[in-house]
């Protein structure tokens, strides 16, 4: 059998090996149930504002964490807590009133299915940001034999090696999000371009971007959200946005990789080509420092990309007429239109770019957007 001392010393050791790698934070909060006596354990963070969090668990039921964490992160227990309480841990028997929740969804869906009697909660500073709260809690079930004074001990003596992962553990998610396009690189794409995170707010947005929503159009921002004013436009809009921010959450199925919209009353339509980022090296982190999710490219009709067709010629093996084409359809102009414009029929544009998409490796528009605007003078 392990002493108390050896259960302490995995769980020290375990706690900077999640730190390393973040898909072992439920190994090392099985050490911290076993170190601190609990039936289980947990690492979550509420917006309880927003009734939306993040939760990973130990010795706990796996199949409740989803429900938790989209229907109870504003729960009795959370709504408790307090940011004096941070950084010492505590009893939530001794906040809430327990015969009330007893009478709660949150206790007749979460709490009494893993016979929960109490938490013992300690609160992370870090957590406590933008309306969230959260930290490490281990759970006390009627079968542990262990009272919560004992489990409060037990977390005291480890308090500031958990705090202190969780502090390395943000800054190196933080310094893993260079992945995401920085407002350097913004500013160098040719197209006005905005970064949405989680929620859908903007977070940067280029020069050519503010100007374009400076300007008396049909597109433009509402408590930092993209819009669309035109009629009917709005919705489809949100719909797509909401559609390619669940392709970055990880969510299943397809999504929208491109939207008109109408910039004008006559206007032809300008087209929003969106890329779903990658989540962060810890998504725990995104509930209170939401990064870049979502870029969003405005393709504005003002005619064909100013692009070299021998340059085309050579990258992709383009002849000089399926150039043209990919040009006009890469400015987001649609295959009848561009074939008025170039004097050919429908058929012939169909043809030449089916033979585009496979010279160059594309499979739509979005992405023949995505690869040609770059090279736009």
């Amino acid at each position: 059998m392990v002493s108390e001392d050896g259960r302490y010393d995995r769980l020290i050791d375990a706690l900077y090996q999640a730190v390393l790698n973040t898909d072992s934070w439920a190994d090392t909060l099985d050490h911290l149930s076993a170190f601190t006596g609990g039936s289980g354990a947990m690492l979550a963070v509420h917006d309880v504002h927003r009734n939306t969090g993040a939760i990973v668990t130990a010795r706990l039921r796996e199949d409740l964490n989803a429900l938790y964490a989209t229907r109870y992160s504003s729960n009795p227990y959370t709504l408790a807590m307090r940011p004096d309480m941070a950084g010492r841990p505590v009893s939530f028997n001794a906040l809430v009133d327990r015969k009330a929740v007893r009478r709660t969804a949150f206790h007749a869906d979460i709490v009494a299915p893993q016979r929960i009697i109490d938490l013992v909660a300690m609160i992370h500073p870090r957590f406590l940001a933008s309306g969230a709260v959260g930290g490490f809690s281990v759970a006390l079930d009627d079968r542990t034999g262990v009272d919560s004074s004992k489990v409060i001990e037990r977390m005291e003596r480890v308090a500031s090696h958990l705090r202190r992962a969780i502090d390395l553990s943000f800054a190196m998610s933080r310094e893993s999000a260079t992945y995401a396009p920085t407002q350097f690189l913004l500013d160098r794409l040719s197209t006005p371009a905005l970064l949405l995170n989680g929620s859908g707010t903007i977070v940067e947005a280029n020069d050519k971007a503010d100007r374009l929503l400076a300007t008396d159009n049909l597109l433009d921002t509402r408590d930092g959200r993209l819009v669309a004013l035109g009629a009917g436009q709005n919705e489809t809009l949100q719909a797509a946005l909401a559609s390619a921010l669940g392709a970055a959450n990880g969510r299943s199925g397809g999504f929208r990789e491109s939207v008109p919209v109408r910039l004008g009353r006559n206007a032809m339509p300008a087209l929003l080509v969106l890329t779903p980022l990658p989540m962060a090296a810890f998504a725990m982190f995104e509930v209170v420092d939401p990064q870049a999710r979502l870029l969003v490219q405005i393709l504005l009709p003002e005619g064909p990309l100013s692009i070299d067709h021998t340059l085309l010629a050579g990258l992709f093996g383009l002849t000089p007429a399926e150039g043209r084409v990919a040009c006009l359809i890469a400015a987001g102009i649609a295959p009848p239109r561009a074939a008025t414009m170039l004097g050919v029929s429908h058929n012939t544009v169909r043809t030449h770019l089916a033979r585009c998409y496979d010279k160059i490796g594309v499979g739509s528009q979005a992405a023949l957007i995505r690869l040609l605007t770059p090279l736009s003078a």
